[in-house]
């Protein structure tokens, strides 16, 4: 497992993905909007659900947000997806599919299991990084203080 800008005293977002550009483009945008501290990533999803049994195992802070490549080696985004949403300890916790598949079948299958939401995964850094800025908004920053302006300000108009 590969901890990058890990605090386990802030809420923090929990990324499996086999592509590491992929990734480090997404941390980047990450810490470009503001979340410092808050990326613990993981390579495909096998190492995704040992991460989480070894969370469960010592008693600690959950990831605020799971965000799941689809197409990964061994155990596709969808199995771990499933098996997430099946734990009752873990299905609470949201998960963004974050895919280079448009397929509406993808898609809606994602859906289908619990994931709340599905971003396509976009040609530039500029798109990352304004993904990056309402994900902060609307998975960190609410869950950070209790009774902030969550809604009038968040919206997820990507």
């Amino acid at each position: 497992m590969l901890d990058v800008n890990y605090n386990q005293n802030e809420p923090y977002i929990l990324m499996a993905d086999d592509d590491e550009d992929d990734s480090l483009f997404m941390i980047a945008a990450f810490k470009a909007v503001g979340l410092m501290g808050a990326t613990r990533r993981v390579n495909n999803g096998i190492e995704l659900i040992v991460a989480l049994k070894e969370i469960i195992h010592a008693s600690s802070r959950l990831p605020a947000l799971i965000i799941l490549d689809l197409n990964m080696p061994q155990k596709s985004g969808k199995d771990v997806l499933k098996i997430i949403k099946s734990d009752q300890r873990l299905r609470e916790i949201p998960i963004i599919i974050y895919s280079t598949s448009g397929a509406r079948s993808d898609i809606m299958e994602s859906y289908r299991l619990g994931c709340n939401g599905y971003i396509i995964k976009p040609n530039s850094y500029a798109e990352i990084e304004r993904i990056a800025e309402k994900i902060k908004a609307f998975f960190i920053d609410a869950t950070r203080e209790p009774g902030s302006e969550f809604a009038k300000q968040f919206t997820l108009d990507l």
